[in-house]
This record gives C-alpha cells, sequence and structure tokens, in this order.
C-alpha cells in the first residue's frame, strides 16, 4: 500500500489483496481515493447513486476498506520505525487514524 501511494503500477497488488479478502475493488478504488485525495474524491451521495445501492450501504462498504488500507499503512510506518530504531514506546493499534465512521 505505501509503495502504491505514489506509484500507481502498484496499485493492482493492493487491490488483488482486498478481492481477494472479499472487498469489490470499485469500492476498493473509492476507498483509496478518499484516503489519498479526499477533497477530490466524489461524495458518498454520488458514489452510491453510481453503485446503485443506498448511501448508507456504501459509506459502510468503503469505510471498511479504509479501515484495512489505514492498518496496513500504519503498520508498514511501524515497521519502517522499527527499521530505524525509532520505534520504542509506539505500538501497532495506537496511531491517529481518522475516524472513518463519518
Amino acid at each position: 500500500m505505501v509503495y502504491a501511494t505514489q506509484r500507481m503500477e502498484f496499485w493492482p497488488k493492493v487491490e488483488m489483496y482486498l478481492t481477494a479478502m472479499g472487498h469489490r475493488p470499485e469500492v476498493a478504488r473509492e476507498a483509496a481515493a478518499k484516503l489519498l485525495k479526499p477533497k477530490e474524491a466524489r461524495s458518498y451521495r454520488d458514489g452510491a447513486r453510481s453503485f446503485r445501492m443506498r448511501e448508507s450501504t456504501y459509506r459502510e462498504l468503503v469505510c471498511k476498506v479504509q479501515a484495512i488500507l489505514w492498518d496496513w499503512l500504519e503498520r508498514a510506518c511501524y515497521a519502517l520505525l522499527e527499521e530505524l530504531g525509532e520505534s520504542s514506546g509506539w505500538e501497532v493499534g495506537e496511531g491517529k487514524a481518522l475516524d472513518l465512521s463519518m
């Protein structure tokens, strides 16, 4: 996921893992767009309309994938801190991830 944030040629691998976890590729792309470029991402209402589903259902699907992506990014950051010898006093799961329930 970390590589895919800067180089889109890595995104198919991220999408493959999310699809293997049971998430639709389109929802994975929407979640990544909201995570990486929130001001440019389309609204939940517009996304739900394009998928022909209720907004609450769409929001739930996207938020689940966003939570997974945040977890992966947090773990990658922690691994980097460990490699740099700077990880003392911080554990995975204690990050300042955004509240995705909005």
